[in-house]
C-alpha cells in the first residue's frame, strides 16, 4: 500500500492537484495519529503524508 500512495502522490504532483511535500513539510503529526506509522519508510513518508492530506487514506480505529 505504500508505494501505491508514493505513486498517487507523485501523480497529484504531475496533474497539480496538490503541491508535493518535501521531507521539511511532511506533517508528522499528522502520521503520528496512525498506530502504525512506525511501519512507514522514509521513502513512503512523503507519499503517505500527502495522501493523507487529500484524502484518500484515512485508516481505521483497529478494533475490527
Amino acid at each position: 500500500m505504500l508505494q501505491e500512495m508514493s505513486i498517487l502522490a507523485e501523480a497529484m504532483q504531475l496533474t497539480g492537484l496538490q503541491a508535493a511535500s518535501s521531507e521539511s513539510t511532511i506533517n508528522e503529526n499528522l502520521l503520528d495519529s496512525f498506530i502504525d506509522a512506525s511501519s512507514v519508510s522514509s521513502w513512503a513518508r512523503s507519499g503517505v503524508s500527502d495522501s493523507v492530506l487529500a484524502g484518500i487514506v484515512t485508516g481505521r480505529d483497529g478494533a475490527g
